[in-house]
């Protein structure tokens, strides 16, 4: 049964609250959820969302995932947290299942989100860079790598960066998908940076034109290359990693959002061509591979390559993709273009995209609107043909 807002233990206004006690940095929805199960959240009344969102790609076994719930409780009946300074068997345990879907990578750092991940290999980048002479990182237009300053430095969109400069003055920016543009590499090149589908940007990949010229010049030229995966890993395309769609191997990879199936986790993957780069002492994290997120993280993996997960997403990939080319016939003077890679999707419109998350609530169910003209839809990667089918019935409603 749902819980009553008027059970909750502290009877206030959750609203006036929020907004007296709160920085100013989020526009809440006007929903307030209670609790979750599978891919819906539910308010006091009881009405369910279909949640197309999962906390913005974290929840990847939907919520309250029975087979995470039990890996946490028993973790935390043994420990809840553990220094660094000790073996974590749960780390361990998720280190050896990440390294066999990841060919060509072979050390691991666990972190606590995206954005740590992000620093990290930024760290990694420079101190390459100064061992062997380069300076000039590359990332790209319409790229989010995080809020923090040195991945503001990657970041493009002014309206994350304004206030916050100086940035990193060796970072530079090209455009995305554009060939012409990789000519600017060269021999001082020391890294680029790549989110190989763009989250924030409107779920764009890069074409296998783009892969094939990057990958001809990180040959030549033997840059580093960071493959930015924290939206678009861990399953979300079909593949564990988006570039495994692509010849082009990174040297780098950051991923965190469902790693741990809703509990923070982030972790950077670096090939042997860095493996020597850091050593006892020159990087550390107090919460990152929390024994508990890695529990949690071990079922999202066993549902991937053990309960046959990837073969789902790609195959409801393709089923949510005729949904939203169905839903654009029906409205083509409203919907200008659909995007889709396995279960990350964009619906672009004619016009702002704003208003109708709003709109949405009011059919139950939750979006995102991003990119000023762009609903993206990261639904977690249990969804079944029948709850793409409720979805396809709301936005016809909506639309």
């Amino acid at each position: 049964m749902s819980t009553k807002l008027s059970e909750i233990s502290f009877q206030t206004d959750l609203v006036s609250e929020e907004k007296k006690n709160f920085f100013e940095t989020y526009k809440r929805s006007s929903l307030i959820p209670t609790r979750g199960e599978g891919v819906y959240l539910f308010d006091d009344q009881g009405k369910p969302y279909l949640d197309l969102v999962a906390g913005l790609g974290v929840n990847a076994l939907g919520h309250a995932h029975p087979g995470i719930i039990k890996a946490v409780t028993d973790q935390m009946n043994r420990f809840s947290h553990l220094s660094n300074a000790f073996i974590n068997i749960p780390q361990v345990l998720l280190t050896e299942k990440i390294l066999q879907a990841t060919p060509g990578m072979t050390r691991v750092f666990f972190s606590n989100s995206g954005a740590e991940s992000v620093e990290g290999a930024l760290k990694l980048v420079r101190r390459w860079a100064r061992k062997n002479g380069r300076s000039d990182i590359y990332a790209f237009s319409k790229g989010f790598h995080g809020r923090t300053l040195g991945a503001l430095s990657l970041t493009y969109k002014d309206k994350y960066r304004e206030g916050y400069d100086p940035f990193m003055p060796e970072v530079k920016h090209l455009q995305f998908d554009s060939i012409k543009d990789l000519s600017q590499i060269n021999e001082n090149t020391a890294a680029v940076v790549l989110e190989f589908v763009l989250g924030e940007g409107g779920i764009r990949p890069i074409s296998c034109e783009f892969a094939d010229e990057l990958d001809r010049l990180h040959r030549k030229y033997k840059f580093l290359l960071v493959a930015d995966e924290i939206q678009s890993g861990i399953g979300r395309t079909g593949q564990f990693f988006a570039y495994q769609w692509y010849t082009l191997k990174p040297d780098i990879v950051v991923s965190a959002k469902p790693i741990g199936g809703g509990l923070p986790l982030g972790v950077i993957l670096g090939s042997e061509e860095i493996n020597s780069l850091w050593h006892v002492g020159d990087h550390g994290t107090t919460f990152g591979g929390n024994p508990v997120a890695c529990a949690a993280g071990q079922v999202v993996m066993n549902w991937l390559f053990e309960q046959n997960g990837l073969e789902h997403v790609k195959q409801t990939g393709k089923i949510l993709s005729e949904a939203l080319k169905h839903l654009q016939e029906l409205f083509p003077k409203k919907i200008k273009s659909v995007r889709t890679f396995g279960l990350m999707a964009a619906i672009e419109l004619f016009e702002d995209s704003s208003p109708y998350p709003a709109k949405a609530l009011e059919e139950g169910m939750i979006i995102n609107s991003t990119d000023s003209t762009v609903i993206r839809l990261l639904p977690p990667l249990i969804i079944t043909e029948a709850q793409i089918q409720e979805m396809t019935e709301k936005f016809k409603r909506i639309f």
